[in-house]
């Protein structure tokens, strides 16, 4: 009995040292490299589309942030460039397809959407198809994306909306925004904003009859 407890004990604390050596070798530098590169191919695959990172830091699972970001579409266009990125979030639940975002912090990032002519949909839908779950086709083709989303922190990026088929094109600089959302739809596109707080802002619309 007295060498079973004893047995028990080392197996714990054998396991306790796995763990504590685990969570230090994730942290090493060699490490988060590895880790940007298996994500930056993971991106690359899952939407078809091109995906860079420069940089990664995280604290596992709460949030991730990356560095010297870029996205292109499958068609080779660019749809965002960043200096920063950083995302508050569950990342074991994001592991299950469970997004539950508390916040994301955008550092001089730069994001261009498109509707081309003739096109139906815009250019980042290649994204949101990627991450959508297929089920079987008794039931639905595709269920939507569930994400939600609290908090949009932006400081000195730039936006740009080009539909011009739909008649809009807009483009906004932003020196610093801070947004808070009561609801998020993002398969929808219906969004409520309960708090915007902006400043050295610059934005410009134009509105055409289609």
């Amino acid at each position: 009995m007295h060498k079973s407890v004893k047995w028990i004990r080392n197996i714990i604390i054998f396991l306790f040292i796995l763990v504590i050596l685990f969570i230090v070798i994730l942290n090493t530098p060699f490490a988060k490299n590895l880790i940007r590169g298996k994500l930056e191919a993971y991106l690359t695959t899952k939407t078809g589309g091109q995906f860079h990172i420069a940089g990664i830091n995280y604290r596992l699972p709460a949030w991730i942030e990356m560095s010297g970001v870029s996205i292109q579409t499958k068609a080779g266009d660019t749809v965002l460039t960043g200096d920063k990125l950083a995302v508050e979030m569950n990342l074991f639940k994001a592991a299950r397809g469970e997004y539950d975002i508390k916040n994301i912090n955008l550092d001089k990032v730069n994001i261009d959407i498109t509707k081309k002519q003739g096109d139906s949909t815009f250019d980042f839908q290649f994204i949101i198809d990627a991450f959508t779950s297929k089920l079987p086709a008794a039931k639905k083709d595709t269920a939507p994306l569930v994400m939600v989303l609290r908090e949009v922190h932006i400081n000195n990026s730039s936006f740009r909306w080009r539909d011009p088929a739909g008649g809009v094109i807009m483009s906004t600089r932003i020196g610093k925004l801070t947004m808070k959302l009561d609801s998020f739809n993002i398969s929808k596109s219906r969004y409520t904003v309960c708090n915007l707080e902006t400043g050295d802002m610059f934005f410009i619309i134009f509105v055409s009859v289609v």
